[in-house]
């Protein structure tokens, strides 16, 4: 397959504008159209442990997933005393001579941003208790959001941790 030039790449744009508007197509939806026609998708991915799959984080990417489970691997083994919750897990599936998983769980050509918080939001919803760290968030509101989630999870551990104490 040959490689167009700019001059070609501009004609089949128009072409499809015009062709769009011919066919009843909004300037919003074709400018949307064309965006994700133009643009590589991004991916919102899980961290999973590789026994339960159990979700332990969610993340955005445009890269390979090996090479973003990789970048994870590598800052977990760098790190000494500012260490993350996910460097911790991460280096606990490791001391357990396993590897943590990672799959795609959204492809997204619009907000990733969005999209994350998206993901983040419903996982804490369902009660998952994730490694992501509040300082990824920007908003107050949202990092409010996450660290009463957060405190109802390490609660709720801790009323399970003495059930089963208790019955033993």
């Amino acid at each position: 397959m040959t490689k167009k030039t700019p001059e070609e790449l501009e004609r089949e744009k128009q072409e499809r504008f015009l062709d769009a508007a011919r066919k009843g197509i909004s300037w919003e939806e074709l400018k949307e159209l064309e965006q994700s026609r133009n643009c590589s998708p991004n991916y919102i991915y899980a961290i999973c442990d590789p026994d339960t799959e159990e979700v332990k984080y969610i993340g955005q990417t445009s890269g390979e997933l090996v090479a973003r489970l990789s970048a994870h691997i590598g800052k977990a083994r760098r790190a000494k005393a500012n260490q993350t919750d996910l460097g911790y897990w991460i280096m606990s599936i490791i001391d357990q001579g396993k590897m943590p998983k990672i799959k795609v769980v959204e492809e997204v050509f619009g907000d990733i941003n969005a999209a994350e918080r998206r993901w983040i939001t419903k996982m804490l919803d369902d009660g998952r208790d994730l490694t992501n760290t509040v300082a990824n968030y920007k908003s107050v509101k949202w990092k409010n959001n996450i660290e009463q989630h957060r405190q109802r999870i390490t609660k709720k551990n801790a009323m399970l941790a003495t059930v089963q104490a208790d019955s033993e």
